[in-house]
């Protein structure tokens, strides 16, 4: 299981909608490295490791926040949960659980 180049497409959020409340999103999109673990897949290092709970799970040394974008091919993900990984008081990575979104990103 190698590292590859996904894009990361951060989500940003601007004026509210007058009538709706909701905010406008915008994504400002950069080149990271992952790894991507299909749903059930097990990524370990250093005997640490995590399962795959949701339908895709990236494991990158690039920070990400909940609701920010992965897109790998032309599949797009959404990050619904993080978590950080140490080692005594360094960083290793951060896995992020991720829902597949349909084949237009603006979900």
């Amino acid at each position: 299981m190698g590292s590859a180049n996904v894009t990361l497409r951060s989500l940003s959020l601007g004026a509210r909608d007058p009538v709706t409340g909701w905010r406008e999103r915008s994504y400002t999109e950069s080149t990271i490295k992952a790894v991507g673990t299909p749903r059930g897949g097990r990524f370990d290092i250093y005997g640490v490791g995590v399962y795959a709970r949701e339908d895709r799970m990236f494991t990158a040394a690039a920070p990400a926040n909940e609701g920010d974008q992965i897109k790998e091919g032309t599949r797009y993900f959404k990050i619904v949960t993080k978590e950080q990984f140490t080692l005594l008081d360094s960083h290793l990575y951060y896995a992020y659980q991720c829902h597949e979104l349909p084949l237009w990103p603006s979900i």
